[in-house]
């Protein structure tokens, strides 16, 4: 619940600023989840540590996808998220 609702704060002072990229939505959800990990009360650091990995891998991921976009662009078109 408060990782949502800080997600949307977030997202809405992205929007006041004139931040319309998917990359920095992807980012700040990212440090959030990542910080929520964290401060979760684990028995032991394995089940962070997975969690961690699995949230590397992810992003190995999505920069791929990134790339792929990137190089299927011309010069005159941008992807970013419609208000």
């Amino acid at each position: 619940m408060y990782f949502f609702t800080c997600l949307v704060i977030v997202a809405k002072c992205l929007e006041l600023v004139g931040c319309t990229s998917l990359n920095a939505y992807v980012h700040f959800g990212t440090v959030l989840l990542l910080s929520a990990i964290v401060s979760a009360p684990w028995h032991g650091v394995t089940s962070a540590a997975v969690l961690w990995g699995l949230l590397g891998l992810t992003g190995i991921l999505y920069e791929m996808i990134v790339g792929r976009r990137m190089r299927m662009q011309n010069g005159e078109t941008s992807i970013t998220i419609p208000k």
